[in-house]
């Protein structure tokens, strides 16, 4: 019987964790594996995950992104109810991804009696919340040590930080970067020039803008303030955002104070355009709080666009530690916006940056993101390593 592989998140949301996700169990050989998924219902790319051939979804009602003590238990049962079957008589891991879909198939996994693989797309208690929160995630999140078999990171940053905190040990972690299609991002300037056409920008106006769900991690509204100091010395200057989320309400209130800001901001949702809007921008900023290694960095760097990014977790890897960009500390928006200026003021900068962009991309492709999973997939499952 084949081995089985079980990708496990905790919702199919349109983020770069559950997009390389769906990379990974489309292109495990079909051959050597039988793949699966267990997910919570309703994430924007649950229609995705249907259309994969193959692959054994595992919806889950109970699996959710809120968080409390009865809610989660009941989540844990259902996915050690799901999980126990499958482990019958054949060799199972359950590779799961980001903090809560972290905990529950870790404890579920050694209950179940499958290998836990796990990857870190970032440490959510890197910022925001309280410190108690903070300390309770860190220790919570220190405690699966022991229940992991191997543990990924998206950044070497992250390694780094969870093998000094306690989180993984050295010697069953490794980098495997997120990916993506370096070819598909290139820049198409006909198609930027439509899209600004649409939105009313003018061909010369400086053009900012970011691709992120509107979330507390991404720190939408430092965004928006770093962009309203920028406006306020380049006033025909526009912002395009490409994302949604539960803080789209807040970001259109902060707007409707300013009628000048707001004419300005472009919140188009979330949009499949992605190659039409990198190539309508000069410069592309990303300021969040924390993260993995975020792939919109990697598709601006494939467009050759200058970003400007917060100094937290995979974003200064993600440009090169500058050599693409520059890097501005968190919660820092008029640092932001003054790094913004001074590479729009200096057009000779940002054609240095855009040359820069695309050296050392290439580790970035998401061609070796799945074949480098396989050979881990391959070590974990080989006789010696099994218990």
């Amino acid at each position: 019987m084949r081995p089985l592989i079980i990708h496990m998140v905790t919702r199919l949301d349109n983020g770069g964790a559950q997009r390389q996700t769906l990379q990974i169990v489309s292109e495990l050989p079909r051959g050597e594996f039988e793949v699966a998924l267990i997910y919570g219902e309703g994430g924007f790319l649950d229609d995705h995950a249907e259309a994969v051939e193959d692959l054994m979804l595992l919806p889950l009602t109970g699996l959710q992104r809120s968080m409390g003590l009865a809610a989660d238990w009941q989540a844990l049962r259902q996915v050690v109810a799901c999980l126990k079957p499958l482990c019958k008589g054949r060799h199972v891991i359950l590779h799961t991804h980001s903090s809560k879909a972290g905990v529950l198939g870790r404890l579920a996994a050694k209950w179940a009696g499958a290998k836990a693989v796990h990857t870190v797309h970032g440490f959510g208690f890197h910022a925001g919340g309280s410190e108690l929160a903070r300390s309770v995630l860190l220790n919570v999140e220190r405690s699966m040590r022991r229940l992991s078999d191997w543990v990924l990171t998206v950044a070497q940053a992250d390694r780094q930080f969870g093998i000094d905190k306690g989180l993984m040990l050295a010697e069953k972690s490794s980098v495997i970067r997120s990916g993506i299609d370096v070819r598909a991002f290139a820049r198409q300037p006909e198609l930027g020039r439509a899209l600004r056409g649409e939105l009313g920008i003018p061909a010369e106006a400086p053009v900012i803008g970011t691709v992120a769900c509107l979330k507390a991690q991404k720190a939408p509204l430092d965004h928006i303030e770093a962009f309203a100091e920028f406006l306020t010395h380049e006033p025909e200057a526009h912002f395009i955002w490409v994302g949604d989320g539960e803080l789209m309400d807040a970001l259109r209130q902060r707007l409707a104070q300013d009628k000048t800001l707001q004419a300005r901001v472009h919140l188009l949702g979330w949009s499949d355009r992605i190659v039409a809007l990198l190539s309508a921008l000069d410069l592309f900023l990303l300021i969040s709080l924390w993260e993995g290694l975020p792939r919109s960095l990697l598709e601006a760097r494939a467009a050759g666009l200058p970003c400007v990014v917060s100094d937290t977790c995979g974003n200064p890897e993600a440009i090169g530690y500058g050599d693409c960009g520059v890097v501005v500390p968190m919660n820092a928006p008029t640092q932001a916006a003054q790094a913004l200026l001074k590479l729009w003021r200096n057009p000779q900068r940002r054609a240095q940056l855009r040359e820069r962009c695309a050296a050392g991309l290439e580790v970035f492709d998401a061609e070796h993101v799945t074949p480098m999973h396989i050979d881990l997939y391959r070590r974990l499952l080989t006789k010696s390593d099994i218990d």
